[in-house]
């Protein structure tokens, strides 16, 4: 068999793999998902899991990313449709808290994520898809004088916080289309006190 062939192959494994993880960490999730169902949804054998993912986890690592990846660049088509920074950074905001009302991103994303990886591994790889929108969009509403910062780094990371937060209340809300609207009204009164405050004259 050729080389390009086998590569080709391998690549469509893992990929029916994430695939059939996916749908079952998002309906019944991680804990009771079990590799060898995974496996049998995906049409291949438990032991092809194992060796391209190392185990359920590894699996569950690949899925995440994959959600994660998807899920920002749909906050970000919203986000990039504000007319200046700060409405960027408010439009993103209510945008992620659309997809944490997505039963299968919830379950994915913001139940099983920090419990099966660990709180750190988790906040890496949730880090690396929200950080730096969150950051560029921070200074650019510092440098158009929308938000007065002198550490927009720390603000980023607040910021950051609070949204995660207000992800994972939704999550466990017994009324998540309630609780986002909640949460976006609070967050919306967040994003509107970093408007600076009136310019205090000396005299």
């Amino acid at each position: 068999m050729a080389p390009g062939r086998t590569t080709e192959q391998a690549a469509e494994t893992r990929a029916l793999l994430v695939r059939a993880g996916r749908e079952l960490f998002g309906t019944i999730g991680f804990t009771m998902a079990k590799a060898s169902d995974i496996a049998e949804r995906a049409g291949v054998t438990r032991g092809a899991l194992l060796h391209h993912f190392g185990d359920k986890e590894g699996l569950f690592a690949a899925v995440l990313e994959e959600v994660e990846s998807e899920s920002a660049k749909r906050v970000f088509a919203a986000a990039v449709t504000g007319s200046n920074p700060l409405e960027r950074l408010r439009r993103g905001f209510d945008a992620f808290l659309l997809e944490c009302v997505k039963a299968d991103i919830t379950q994915i994303m913001l139940i099983d994520g920090p419990s099966v990886l660990g709180w750190q591994a988790w906040h890496e790889i949730d880090s690396r898809y929200g950080y730096r929108p969150v950051l560029d969009t921070v200074q650019a509403a510092v440098a158009a004088d929308l938000v007065e910062s002198d550490d927009p780094d720390s603000l980023a990371h607040l910021l950051l916080g609070a949204l995660a937060e207000a992800g994972t209340v939704i999550a466990h809300s017994d009324d998540p289309e309630a609780t986002r609207a909640r949460m976006s009204n609070s967050l919306n009164r967040l994003i509107d006190g970093l408007r600076p405050g009136p310019r205090q004259t000396s005299g």
